[in-house]
């Protein structure tokens, strides 16, 4: 017998817990507790066996209403205490009458029990949602708290928001798994990710609250284990979520403003010069042979998703403005052409040149006076909206030539898809200082977009090596990688064969561990494939691979989708926060490395496939 009046809507999930536990379908409800019992449920009651319980205190269920009937009152000072003691009595343990601690009775306007304040250390933690459409559950977790004995509730916050810091915190120091209550809508994956725990969630609410009584009963048939979630079959858990506005992303979904990255592309290409800055070369020879590497580079990296149609107008613009009119601090604080400069070739092109069927626009400026490059421009033209980048943007101190700018294209062009620079902007926050004696500083840039770190090593004529293939985590975020090429959240314990990262075919090009929402660690296999193939050479001033793997092996690295832009959002496993790692970052069969508390080994490599286990020290 339980209350039903809206004071009395905690007693009532706990009602229905309890009902779980014993098996029941006879829930009575007393009716407000100013008013009569209504004359079906008096009836109900009357039929019912002897004996049985009353939920909530004497002010909800007045004595009068059971009619003299014997029956056992579980009840506390507050609605979390009812909670716990009905827990607690299902449990078959002496219940624990005693005050609630003194926390704020809501967060948010959601109740919320002292569980959820306290610390979780050596306690097994119990996650629920914590938005108004989740108060149910949360009752249903204060009664599993009083069934397990557990102080630690954790709350995962609103379905559309991230586990707040705190709670993540919490989450963090409590036993290995434990129980969410709840479905996936309340409580997404993502929230436990890395973590194995219990799910309980029914087809409503009072189905949640009917398994959580089963499962206090002791029918460890009651849930299901999170981790069958954490499978090839659920990659959201290994998807964190995008900074919320930003033009560029370490996360899920790529921004809505990106340019597509897969299917035909148009690019149209202009060149655009200066009163003050004026070319010295063709067009011609201002694209040989950077604009052919751009399009067999991402092709390539795409794995035919990605088909680049360039139109090239060979004419050089003359703006009738100089080239500082057109100038603005780049990321690194140095001057830069910018995006004004792509609306302004535009502008002078549109007369003669259609582009209602442009998607973007590179815009090509003089290399005997400008270098580098950037991108994220937006212009309008023929009735289309338009994207651009853009070649030699930065001003030269001395004058220049043509140059292979095939890679920095791509790059720029990869800011459009919606990819961010991994090297910090401010290159101090990569200061590693002087090298151990008799040795030297080894720079490591990984990928397309700057993933760096950086050993020593006593060979001086090794200073800079390139291997450009890009991270199997940036295909995966663009599309080029299919679901069933990334293992997502494995058991610990489990091998996983991995395909260089150049050529899977079908076979699986990474492994994701979620370690909370917003992180994940990567595992890839990498080969002297594709654009990693080209050995390194010597130049006169030491050894410069321009591109190339150095060591075959497997590369691990970490992802938080929560850092933007040249904040470093990817990191080499092992660095120490300035870049610095022990060795060239690729493992070999026998070596293992230690990342949030997972080990990943390599445990094999046949000359194909690397296979690496993976398993969790805890």
């Amino acid at each position: 017998m339980v209350g039903s009046d809206a004071a009395a809507q905690s007693d009532i999930y706990a009602a229905a817990m309890l009902a779980g536990v014993i098996g029941s379908d006879c829930i009575v409800l007393a009716g407000p507790r100013d008013q009569p019992m209504a004359s079906h449920q008096r009836k109900r009651l009357e039929a019912a066996d002897a004996g049985g319980f009353v939920v909530g205190g004497p002010a909800a269920v007045p004595r009068g209403k059971i009619d003299g009937r014997e029956m056992v009152p579980l009840f506390g000072p507050d609605r979390w205490a009812t909670a716990r003691i009905v827990g607690q009595h299902a449990a078959g343990v002496e219940p624990d009458a005693s005050a609630t601690a003194d926390v704020p009775p809501k967060i948010d306007g959601v109740a919320v029990p002292p569980q959820s304040q306290g610390s979780c250390g050596g306690q097994v933690p119990i996650v629920v949602g914590s938005d108004a459409a989740a108060q149910s559950d949360i009752y249903a977790a204060a009664m599993l708290a009083g069934v397990i004995g557990s102080d630690c509730i954790v709350l995962a916050g609103p379905r559309d928001q991230s586990m707040p810091a705190d709670q993540r915190a919490r989450l963090q120091a409590a036993d290995g798994g434990g129980f969410v209550v709840g479905g996936p809508a309340a409580v997404p994956t993502t929230k436990i990710a890395g973590r194995s725990m219990t799910r309980l969630s029914g087809a409503d609410r009072w189905a949640t609250a009917r398994l959580v009584g089963r499962r206090a009963a002791g029918d460890a048939t009651a849930g299901a284990p999170t981790g069958q979630a954490l499978s090839a079959l659920d990659h959201d858990a290994c998807r964190p979520p995008s900074i919320a506005g930003a033009w560029t992303t370490a996360g899920f979904p790529i921004p809505a403003t990106a340019d597509p990255s897969s299917g035909q592309v148009k690019i149209t290409v202009l060149f655009m010069d200066f009163p003050d800055a004026q070319a010295a070369y063709t067009t011609h020879a201002e694209i040989d042979p950077g604009l052919r590497i751009m399009e067999e580079y991402l092709e390539a990296q795409s794995y035919g998703h990605l088909d680049l149609v360039i139109d090239v107008v060979h004419k050089w613009w003359r703006s009738p403005n100089g080239y500082r009119t057109f100038s603005a601090p780049d990321a690194g604080d140095n001057p830069a052409l910018w995006p004004s400069a792509d609306a302004a070739a535009i502008r002078l092109a549109d007369d003669s040149y259609d582009f209602s069927d442009t998607d973007i626009v590179l815009v090509v400026f003089p290399s005997n006076h400008f270098g580098g490059g950037n991108a994220l421009g937006r212009s309008h033209a023929d009735g289309t909206d338009l994207s651009s980048f853009r070649i030699n943007s930065q001003p030269a101190r001395s004058k220049g030539e043509p140059w292979n700018w095939g890679l920095t294209a791509a790059h720029e062009l990869a800011h459009n898809f919606g990819l961010l620079d991994l090297y910090p902007f401010d290159s101090s926050r990569h200061a590693v200082g002087d090298p151990p004696p008799g040795t030297a500083w080894v720079e490591v840039e990984i990928g397309l977009m700057g993933l760096k770190a950086r050993y020593s090593d006593p060979d001086h004529s090794l200073w800079l090596v390139t291997p450009v293939e890009m991270l199997s985590w940036s295909r995966w975020q663009l599309g080029w990688l299919n679901p069933e090429q990334v293992a997502c959240g494995v058991r610990s314990g489990t091998t996983v064969r991995l395909h260089p990262v150049a050529k899977p075919g079908e076979g699986t090009a990474a492994l994701v561990v979620p370690v909370s929402e917003h992180e994940m660690i990567v595992v890839e296999s990498r080969r002297r494939l594709g654009f990693d193939a080209t050995a390194p050479h010597t130049h006169q001033n030491g050894a410069m691979p321009r591109h190339g793997l150095l060591d075959e092996g497997v590369l691990v690295y970490t992802v938080d989708s929560r850092i933007g832009n040249g904040q470093v959002p990817i990191k080499v496993a092992g660095d120490s926060g300035n870049s610095r790692v022990d060795d060239f970052p690729t493992l070999q069969a026998g070596e293992s490395v230690t990342v949030a508390g997972y080990m990943i080994a390599v445990t094999a490599d046949d000359g194909n496939t690397h296979s690496v286990q993976i398993t969790r020290d805890r």
